[in-house]
C-alpha cells in the first residue's frame, strides 16, 4: 500500500531554536526515465513541502495504473527547460510541468 515514494518522518517541524526547519534537497542527476507501474495507492512522489528535487537529466515519465496520483511533489522541482514525454495507458504526451501533468489527469 505505497502512498509515497519518499517519506520524511519527523516528530515536528521545529528545530531546537524554535525556528522552522530549512528545506532539504535530493538530486537525481542521472535519472533519465521514471517508470511507475501498478501502484494503485500512490498519491505522490513526495508530499513534504520543504523538499527540493533536481531532475536535471529526466527525459521521460511512464505512469500506468496509478489512479490516485494527483501530485508529483509538494515541494519545489527543477527540470531542464525542455519538453519531456509522458506515457500513460499507451497515450504519449509532451509535458513541461510534472505537477500540472498529474493534477490534470
Amino acid at each position: 500500500m505505497m502512498e509515497e515514494i519518499i517519506i520524511i518522518i519527523e516528530e515536528n517541524n521545529i528545530n531546537t531554536a524554535g525556528e522552522e526547519k530549512t528545506t532539504w534537497q535530493i538530486e537525481f542527476s542521472k535519472l533519465e526515465y521514471l517508470i511507475l507501474i501498478d501502484l494503485p495507492n500512490l498519491k505522490n512522489f513526495c508530499n513534504d513541502e520543504r523538499g527540493f528535487f533536481n531532475f536535471s537529466s529526466l527525459r521521460g515519465v511512464s505512469v500506468k495504473d496509478c489512479p490516485k496520483m494527483k501530485t508529483f511533489v509538494s515541494g519545489q522541482i527543477f527540470l531542464l527547460p525542455r519538453m519531456m514525454r509522458a506515457v500513460e495507458g499507451g497515450k504519449e504526451v509532451e509535458i513541461t510541468n510534472l505537477n500540472a501533468y498529474f493534477e490534470d489527469r
